[in-house]
């Protein structure tokens, strides 16, 4: 995969980088606030990443676009908040969210890893999967991954074991009629403890005692827990709801743009203010132009896709609105809204609880015994003596490029993540972080571009630096970097144009001004060829 063009803006300012190679691209300047980490935030935003940018930057006002490579294959992707459209050489895709991205990425552009979460196997996240080969600026804790929330660092790890392809030992016949029994006993037991948990009649004394428990300290601070993980189920619910509906609407698009196509074959539609011919299809923040026939059997497939697609993305909500019913289960003896709620929620506490929590647990081994079923596989003893071996592997490379570029280096590996209590700082933590890239790439030889975000984060002194940079010169993939001279640096030219090293400056840009009116009609050159009208 090779970055061939990062831009973003909108119809008044805008900012193109195109001048990336294949090599090490080393973006620097002699100040901050040069838009150097917005060009790259923009970059992993418009793949597919989490928003990262700076409080004060409002990116929602903003397209995004990148072009890149991938062998022979050439695509440009275009994001504005949650709606991307692709362009590939064999037409357009439409996807409104990055839930479809990720399945478009793993049909089209580069196989995701599957992996088990919760006891159930869903694709992998980009802003996860992306952490394989980008060190952003932010957010950096040598204990945790970057993006904590839904993941976790054993996903990560799992992640990485899924993307290695570890090998599988078939199940027998009759241990999968085993599992299908116990499936069958399992849901009849579900079945029951529903009916029982409805049963519950309110007891006045286990409210009392719960509410109780509202005069205590630490109530507000529970009570606002409760309510953060409400707001997420109600989040997921809402989007899940949002997903069945547009599903249905998709259906209904397709017919209309079919009977559009037999009106066009029968005669023009034209504005019936204006008399203009041009027929404009919206998708949420993108519009495009259907009067043109490539462009809208092109919007055609992409939405017969985007309803193909959607089974799995509601399947992966209902596992995430699961899992955190779930905590809500775990949480709910403590504070929850307000207190008629608590009371609500707290009677017949005792009893229900025990159903519920069993009820939980048969779901997650239900869930377990079904994803067997369907993938017939186990991992066996050896395959588990495996991934220790390769996990082994993978600290020894991260214990290689250690020393190579500090050879009296006393830190010691024995985990992909530190201790909190043992967070890596200043030099120590850039070190880690670059070694842990290019030992993820030794182990999964993958294809995609190094990027790391402040390359000089910790003052690496120059010695290491040259050692860092000499490494990356050693490996194939394409390499993004950022870097903040110091004066002295800067005038005596650091970073000179080499074979190996692409040097592009940014010391002449506008202190916190990067987009600038001047790009405004390239950009707009660059979306109309994807047939997207920007904002006025």
């Amino acid at each position: 995969m090779r970055i061939k063009k990062i831009a973003f803006g909108n119809a008044s300012e805008a900012f193109i980088e195109s001048r990336l190679e294949e090599r090490i691209n080393i973006i620097y300047s002699d100040e901050n606030n040069k838009g150097k980490t917005l060009v790259i935030q923009g970059l992993m935003y418009c793949l597919g990443n989490e928003p990262i940018f700076p409080a004060g930057f409002e990116y929602k006002k903003y397209h995004f676009y990148v072009q890149f490579t991938v062998e022979d294959n050439t695509f440009e992707i275009v994001r504005r908040n949650s709606s991307f459209i692709i362009k590939t050489s064999g037409g357009m895709q439409i996807c409104n969210s990055v839930s479809e991205l990720k399945y478009f990425f793993d049909e089209n552009i580069c196989r995701l890893p599957r992996m088990l979460k919760d006891g159930h196997e869903r694709l992998v996240d980009p802003a996860l999967f992306f952490e394989i080969f980008f060190i952003g600026q932010d957010k950096r804790d040598t204990s945790s991954i970057f993006n904590k929330g839904f993941y976790k660092n054993d996903d990560f790890i799992s992640m990485l074991f899924a993307m290695g392809e570890p090998a599988q030992q078939s199940l027998s016949a009759s241990y999968l009629e085993q599992i299908k029994n116990q499936i069958k006993i399992k849901r009849q037991r579900v079945v029951m403890l529903k009916r029982s948990s409805a049963r519950i009649k309110v007891d006045p004394e286990i409210a009392a005692i719960a509410l109780a428990d509202s005069g205590s300290n630490s109530f507000e601070e529970r009570k606002k827990h409760l309510v953060d993980i409400y707001a997420d189920l109600t989040k997921l619910q809402k989007q899940r709801t949002r997903e069945l509906n547009r599903a249905q609407k998709l259906e209904s698009l397709i017919a209309e743009l079919n009977s559009l196509n037999r009106n066009l074959e029968e005669g023009l539609v034209v504005c019936a203010d204006c008399g203009s011919e041009r027929v404009i299809y919206k998708s949420k923040d993108l519009e495009f132009e259907v009067s043109n026939k490539s462009v809208k059997d092109s919007i055609m497939g992409s939405i017969k896709n985007s309803i193909a697609l959607k089974k799995e993305i509601i399947y992966d909500l209902g596992m995430q609105v699961e899992s955190i019913q779930n905590q809500l289960t775990q949480e709910i003896n403590k504070s929850p809204p307000s207190f008629r709620e608590f009371i609500l929620f707290s009677e017949g506490l005792g009893e229900a609880k025990k159903f519920d929590e069993e009820i939980a647990k048969l779901l997650a081994e239900i869930g377990a015994f079904m994803q067997l079923l369907e993938r017939g596989t186990t991992v066996s003893e050896k395959e588990r003596e495996r991934q220790l071996q390769a996990l082994s592997e993978i600290l020894s490379r991260v214990s290689y490029y250690y020393h190579e570029i500090d050879k009296n280096g006393r830190l010691e590996f024995s985990s992909l993540f530190t201790k909190k209590d043992e967070t890596y700082s200043g030099s120590e933590g850039q070190e880690f972080y670059f070694c842990k890239a290019l030992a993820l790439r030794d182990y999964l030889n993958h294809p995609f571009p190094i990027v790391i975000d402040s390359f000089r984060d910790g003052e690496i002194s120059t010695a290491k630096e040259e050692v860092m940079l000499k490494l990356l010169s050693e490996i194939e993939n394409q390499v993004i970097l950022t870097s903040t001279l110091k004066s002295e640096e800067y005038i005596r030219e650091k970073y000179k144009r080499t074979d190996n090293i692409n040097p592009i400056d940014y010391s002449p840009h506008r202190d916190s001004a990067i987009l600038e009116p001047k790009y405004s009609a390239a950009f707009k050159q660059l979306l109309s060829e994807l047939n997207i009208r920007t904002l006025p």
